[in-house]
């Protein structure tokens, strides 16, 4: 147990140091110069938790403003070929986020799109005889996670959806997704039609999921539309709200939308503890967007049941502008980018 701000240690001249082995520690590590370049030469074949270690700590460091992007991008290779649940989907998560939040210029969203697709190309987009068990669960994480990166690959795998019957259930939120965000008004109706016929309540969730990932602007407030309209399982509500903040198309319409009916949906959630996850989950999504009208929206209307919500939300914003301001510096744009504080 470490009682002191400064520790030394002495260890041999070659050691390659790694705290918190096995991540049994609740703290992050941030290693430099010798440390870091012996550490990351030999992650690959450390175990799965310490990889995890790794991408989590590195992953937090580049919203604390402690890593560089190049820092947190050479982490992510070093971690090699591995398809272990724990690690590829912390690390899936983190792309995912950086790419919401760093939109100008090719640079996260490329290495989003990398990783992803060799990540999912490892295991394959069809269920393998005798695959380990995790990766059913990583398949249905890695499509999602791309055909939301990738409109590419979404048309492509859009493309499977005629087949809806005899598909992998796993693969069926990517394809469903994959369809609204390429298919247009055509889509958005099939996926409607599908919604309302949903045989079980994992097609459902797939179906009002990808109705809120339409690539077109006025579906995506048809689909918000739908919950006022009582379309929507009232178990999705917050869900689909969440997913049309995420979606790109949505940007410039949903927030608008909310201006008009969040108070309907507070009342629809009153007394289920639900509203304030909701409000944690779209203030820093929306509020990237619009931080002034969100912040005085809500200073205008202090809702009981989202206060809690609210307070972790606009914590997380602001980490999101800190690092947004900080782009060039953190993408190594500009002189001097080696991480630091904010």
């Amino acid at each position: 147990r470490v009682r002191v701000r400064l520790l030394e240690l002495t260890v041999p001249e070659t050691a390659t140091v790694h705290l918190n082995p096995g991540a049994v520690g609740f703290y992050r590590v941030r290693y430099e110069g010798v440390l870091l370049d012996r550490l990351l030469e030999s992650l690959a074949g450390r175990s799965v938790t310490d990889r995890f270690t790794i991408a989590s700590d590195y992953g937090s460091f580049i919203f604390s403003g402690h890593a560089t992007w190049a820092e947190f991008a050479r982490a992510i290779h070093a971690l090699g070929p591995g398809d272990d649940l724990l690690v590829v989907d912390t690390v899936t998560r983190t792309l995912q986020t950086l790419a919401q939040v760093l939109t100008e210029g090719p640079t996260v969203l490329d290495e989003a799109r990398r990783y992803v697709a060799e990540r999912l190309a490892s295991i394959g987009i069809r269920k393998r005889d005798g695959e380990p068990l995790g990766s059913a669960i990583l398949r249905e994480r890695l499509a999602s996670a791309r055909v939301r990166l990738d409109e590419g690959f979404a048309r492509d795998l859009a493309e499977l959806y005629g087949d809806w019957p005899h598909l992998d259930p796993d693969l069926r939120p990517a394809v469903a997704v994959a369809r609204a965000r390429t298919a247009g008004l055509a889509g958005w109706n099939e996926l409607y039609r599908g919604l309302r016929a949903a045989p079980t309540e994992g097609d459902a969730i797939a179906f009002d999921r990808a109705l809120a990932w339409s690539g077109e602007p006025d579906r995506v407030v048809a689909t918000l539309d739908l919950i006022r309209a009582g379309a929507i399982p009232r178990g999705h509500v917050g869900t689909v709200v969440a997913q049309t903040a995420a979606n790109p198309a949505g940007r410039e319409v949903v927030w608008p939308w909310l201006e008009r009916h969040l108070d309907e949906i507070a009342e629809t959630f009153r007394g289920s503890g639900l509203f304030t996850q909701l409000v944690e989950r779209l203030v820093p999504l929306i509020g990237l967007d619009h931080p002034r009208e969100v912040r005085a929206f809500f200073d205008a209307h202090p809702y009981p049941e989202g206060t809690r919500g609210l307070r972790k939300g606009l914590e997380r914003l602001a980490i999101y502008e800190r690092l947004r301001a900080r782009r060039a510096e953190v993408l190594g744009e500009v002189p001097g980018a080696e991480g630091g504080g904010f």
